[in-house]
């Protein structure tokens, strides 16, 4: 028997049958066990942090959200009136961007995505500068976005901060 392996769109589709309460366990190196609640992926733009809220204020034209999980960000821009193409590797998470009313909702790898050089508006949001998974990668991944960008096109590219898991209790870095 195959085991499932894609955690995110099995904990999108509980979601979506009414198990709104379920977290995912996240393990990393760096840090303790953390508990993501599943609902995050769900919100709604006025549930977003003011600085998501401004970014996606700021989008235009043709839109590609990368990682984009549940589809929030997409069916807002959607909404707006936006095209937005969301790529997303895991077929569960595609499934339920679908299901949530993404038209253009597609299972890919960012780095096999053709380079038409049409987007106006890239997303990496959610921790998207993860996708490089090292510092190094991070100029390869933005070589690849700018040539799938139109000219004059933006880029929305967020990671976290994780400079509090090095903070003493005064707030002096160890």
């Amino acid at each position: 028997m195959k085991h499932n392996t894609d955690i995110f769109g099995l904990a999108f589709a509980d979601y979506l049958k009414g198990h709104t309460k379920e977290v995912i366990l996240v393990d990393t190196d760096v840090s303790e066990r953390e508990e993501l609640p599943v609902s995050y992926f769900f919100r709604h733009y006025d549930q977003m942090p003011l600085w998501e809220q401004k970014v996606l204020d700021e989008c235009r034209g043709k839109v590609l959200d990368v990682g984009a999980g549940a589809g929030s960000h997409a069916l807002y821009l959607k909404d707006k009136g936006h095209h937005v193409t969301a790529v997303d590797i895991s077929p569960g998470a595609v499934e339920c961007m679908q299901k949530r009313g993404v038209k253009d909702a597609r299972v890919a790898d960012f780095f096999s995505l053709p380079e038409a050089g049409d987007m106006d508006t890239i997303l990496f949001l959610m921790n998207g500068a993860g996708l490089a998974q090292k510092l190094d990668n991070l100029p390869e991944m933005l070589s690849k976005a700018s040539r799938l960008l139109a000219p004059d096109g933006n880029i929305y590219l967020e990671s976290t901060d994780l400079i509090y898991l090095y903070q003493e209790e005064d707030g002096s870095v160890m």
